[in-house]
């Protein structure tokens, strides 16, 4: 077998890290789901969405969670049957459908949190105060980049 040889560049190293990173992110969301996590990555950001805006329509917690309606709408017919959600028909446009937390979905969007919480605190907790404030500004000079792209 050939030893893969060290990137050269400077884009070549930083390509290599983004895939080191990002492979990084999917093995532990694999993790996640293995360990019993409530809610899949995916199910976890539409209702987070909704909950920092309460009573939102598909499209509108589609595009705040990153995906399509399409894929929303498949999220949302299980999490009904599950009774995480209700949707409703909007009294203002019929055509609007109202997607609410119940209960259950509460329960399960809080315990989730908590995981995520412990899961960050844990990771902030290996880093020396210095990578600590590195990575802050790294984190949302990304976002900031990344969604600009």
């Amino acid at each position: 077998m050939e030893a893969l040889e060290a990137p050269a560049t400077d884009l070549e190293r930083f390509t290599a890290a983004w895939e080191q990173f990002t492979g990084a992110l999917l093995r532990a969301r694999s993790r996640a789901s293995q360990q019993g996590a409530p809610l899949t990555h995916s199910q976890y950001h539409l209702l987070l969405a909704l909950s920092h805006e309460p009573g939102m329509g598909v499209g509108e917690m589609a595009a705040a969670a990153g995906c399509t309606s399409p894929t929303a709408t498949r999220i949302l017919d299980g999490l009904e049957r599950d009774g995480v959600v209700v949707r409703d028909a909007s009294t203002e446009d019929r055509r609007r459908t109202i997607v609410s937390l119940t209960a259950k979905g509460k329960r399960l969007l809080s315990r989730q949190r908590r995981r995520h919480q412990l899961k960050k605190q844990r990771l902030y907790e290996q880093l020396s105060p210095s990578e600590r404030r590195q990575t802050e500004v790294l984190l949302r000079r990304l976002a900031e980049v990344i969604g600009d792209l």
